[in-house]
């Protein structure tokens, strides 16, 4: 055991950052610096500047990465791509692939998951030249799409505080089973076994009723917080000591 920071810094990153709303996440990340731990802000899309207030987020501002606005330069696109691809070509085609995969339904949609994959070889590009151990993402959205396959294509672990209720609506677009599927792999690889249950708010299920995702059933608590899940153990796997993962 060590009180000591990890090496490298962590990623956050949310759709847009810093802004009024989203206060939470600028606490949450002057907590983790308080710590010692480096940390590196991201947000897909720039706020408008009216909902940036205050000389703290303006600061924040100027230090937070712009995902899209990066990706908006032909020449960093293809430069980060073709870095990713010398780094590692099985890992930016399985990046490509868990991004076809994990597509919603729909032109459109599809349109938007080639964005997504774009955006993700410019993230991963900047986080590989600084460092990076790894990744964090508020919601689970878009950004969460563009986070995961980022964190497949630069071979980084990421975790995700979801947020709702409307992600709990549309589990099957945001593709929560993937996700959750990836937060269980994580967890086999931090505690040693597979986690089996995942417990939230019995308004994220359809009827109150239990579901699997990626093998693991998910269960109705009224002792969960609303847009809160729990990933763990059920009592009838447990050998020892239970070990919860919180998402918020």
């Amino acid at each position: 055991m060590t009180d000591q920071p990890p090496a490298g810094p962590v990623a956050y990153v949310t759709g847009e950052y810093p802004k009024v709303s989203h206060t939470f996440i600028q606490r949450e990340v002057e907590g983790l610096r308080a710590l010692g731990i480096g940390v590196l802000p991201c947000t897909v899309r720039r706020p408008a500047p009216a909902s940036v207030v205050g000389p703290g987020q303006a600061a924040e501002a100027a230090r937070t990465f712009g995902i899209l606005e990066a990706a908006k330069n032909p020449v960093r696109l293809i430069g980060a791509h073709l870095r990713m691809l010398r780094r590692s070509p099985g890992r930016w085609a399985a990046a490509l692939g868990l991004a076809w995969r994990t597509r919603p339904p729909g032109v459109k949609a599809l349109a938007w998951q080639v964005f997504y994959f774009l955006e993700a070889g410019v993230f991963a590009d900047y986080l590989l030249a600084r460092g990076a151990r790894h990744i964090h993402n508020h919601f689970g959205d878009g950004s969460g799409t563009v986070t995961m396959i980022t964190a497949e294509m630069a071979g980084l672990p990421f975790s995700i505080t979801l947020h709702g209720p409307t992600i709990f609506f549309e589990m099957h677009w945001w593709r929560l089973d993937e996700k959750v599927a990836r937060a269980a792999e994580y967890y086999r690889g931090k505690y040693g076994v597979a986690p089996t249950e995942c417990y939230v708010h019995p308004g994220a299920l359809d009827n109150g009723q239990p579901a699997v995702a990626a093998g693991v059933r998910l269960r109705a608590n009224r002792t969960i917080i609303k847009n809160h899940f729990w990933l763990g153990l059920g009592k009838e796997a447990e050998t020892g000591p239970t070990r919860k993962v919180k998402k918020s």
